[in-house]
């Protein structure tokens, strides 16, 4: 079973957080465990064409269903049993900034079609690694515990994204 608390604060038009935590209650590997996960916790902030978001979050790039090329910032639990792909996303800490570069809303008058460009950097100080179930193959394999990187600013990644949407297509160069 899992269950869910969303708290969502909002200060007037310049900013909000969110804190997302889940409770899950069951069978794994063998042994019945609560575990409780702090999925999102984020701060944003709204200035101007500026929206800066920095905290523990879920960054999902692409629109593809399943395996996305794209969509490879964040890490995700393949030991969540769950039809839905969202469930199976973790986070990381990190800062991303969008800034919105042009938009056209259409009038009455105009009957042009709405539509948006958008910039995004991201940075991830922190390596976040997938989560996968525990399994062997037996001899002669056998996996090695893996050595991850520690809290480093300058070996963090970084990522950018153009994006254009229009209602007839939606395009991205990341």
């Amino acid at each position: 079973g899992e269950s869910a608390l969303k708290l969502i604060a909002r200060k007037g038009r310049w900013g909000d957080a969110l804190v997302d935590l889940r409770f899950r209650y069951g069978t794994i590997n063998g042994e019945r465990d609560l575990q409780i996960d702090l999925r999102e916790a984020y701060l944003n902030v709204y200035m101007g064409p500026f929206d800066m978001r920095l905290g523990h979050q879920i960054i999902a790039w692409g629109r593809a269903d399943g395996t996305n090329p794209t969509d490879n910032l964040t890490p995700r639990n393949l030991n969540v049993r769950s039809p839905h792909d969202d469930d199976m996303r973790l986070a990381n800490f990190g800062l991303r900034l969008h800034v919105n570069l042009a938009r056209h809303s259409p009038t009455a008058a105009d009957m042009g079609a709405d539509w948006m460009l958008r910039g995004e950097l991201v940075y991830l100080p922190v390596y976040a690694p997938a989560q996968f179930p525990d399994f062997g193959l037996g001899p002669p394999i056998e996996f090695i515990k893996p050595r991850y990187p520690g809290f480093d600013f300058e070996g963090g990644s970084a990522a950018a994204r153009l994006h254009f949407e229009h209602p007839a297509v939606d395009l991205s160069l990341s």
